[in-house]
C-alpha cells in the first residue's frame, strides 16, 4: 500500500485513476485556495484591496483582475468610508508585495498617490496594512479571494464576502471510489483545519495496474 496525492483543482473537485478504479474528491466546506498564486499578480493585487476593505468595515462593490485604459484590475467600494480608513485599503495592496502600486513614482491615480491625496504618508500606511494582514487568518482570505478573482476574472462583493468567510472554515472533502464498473466501494468524508490543493489516501497495492505494481515491488 502506498499514499498517493490526489489533486484539488480551482473548482473545489478532483479526480485520479487507479487501475481500473476511480477516486473522486470534492470540496464541500471551506475556500478553495490556489497555492501557486502569487502576490505579482492583479488577483492578488486586488484580493488585498478587498480583504483590508472588509476589516475596516468598507463595502466592496465588485472586484477584477480584467485590465481596462489605464489599469490592471480594480476593486470597487462604497463611497462613505474615512480617509484613514480609504488610505488602509489602498495600502494593503504594496503591503503585500504586488506590483502596480505606484511606489515608484506615485504616478497620478496609483495606490501610493491616492494614499498621498488622502493626507497620510504612504510608507507609514504600508507598514500599518502590514501588520493588519500579516496573520494566518487574513492571508488565507486574500489567497482564497485572489483565487475567486483569477478563476472568474470578476467577482461581486457578496460573493468576495463569502469566499472570505469560507476561509475561516474547517475545510470538509467528501471522497468517494468507485470501482471499474461504476459500483460505489467507499465514501467518507475528511475534516482539516488547513486549507489544501490535494489530500492523501492510502490506495491498496491490488488497485494499481501490473506495470505500477512492478514498480511498486521493485
Amino acid at each position: 500500500m502506498r499514499y498517493e496525492h490526489i489533486p484539488i483543482g480551482p473548482t473545489g473537485n478532483g479526480r485520479k485513476h487507479f487501475g481500473e478504479s476511480q477516486i473522486d474528491v470534492r470540496k464541500i466546506q471551506g475556500a478553495t485556495i490556489d497555492p501557486n498564486i502569487s502576490p505579482l499578480e492583479t488577483a492578488h493585487h486586488e484580493a488585498a484591496h478587498v480583504v483590508m476593505a472588509f476589516l475596516v468595515g468598507i463595502t466592496v462593490i465588485e472586484a477584477t483582475d480584467k485590465p481596462g485604459p489605464g489599469y490592471g484590475g480594480y476593486t470597487l467600494t462604497t463611497g462613505s468610508a474615512s480617509a484613514y480608513k480609504s488610505a488602509l485599503v489602498f495600502a494593503a495592496a504594496e503591503a503585500q508585495g504586488s506590483k502596480g502600486t505606484g511606489k515608484e513614482n506615485e504616478s497620478p491615480g496609483s495606490d501610493m498617490w491616492w494614499i498621498r491625496a488622502l493626507g497620510f504618508e504612504p510608507s507609514e500606511m504600508v507598514s500599518r496594512a502590514r501588520n493588519m494582514l500579516s496573520n494566518e487568518k487574513n492571508q488565507s482570505k486574500i489567497l482564497a479571494v485572489a483565487t475567486k478573482i483569477r478563476n472568474k476574472r470578476f467577482i461581486s462583493g457578496s460573493e468576495a464576502e463569502k469566499v472570505a468567510e469560507d476561509a475561516e472554515k474547517e475545510t470538509v472533502i467528501a471522497l468517494t471510489v468507485y470501482d471499474e464498473f461504476g459500483n460505489l466501494e467507499h465514501a467518507r468524508t475528511i475534516s482539516t483545519t488547513h486549507h489544501t490543493s490535494h489530500i492523501e489516501f492510502l490506495i491498496p497495492e491490488e488497485k494499481f495496474s501490473p506495470q505500477e505494481q512492478h514498480q511498486l515491488a521493485a
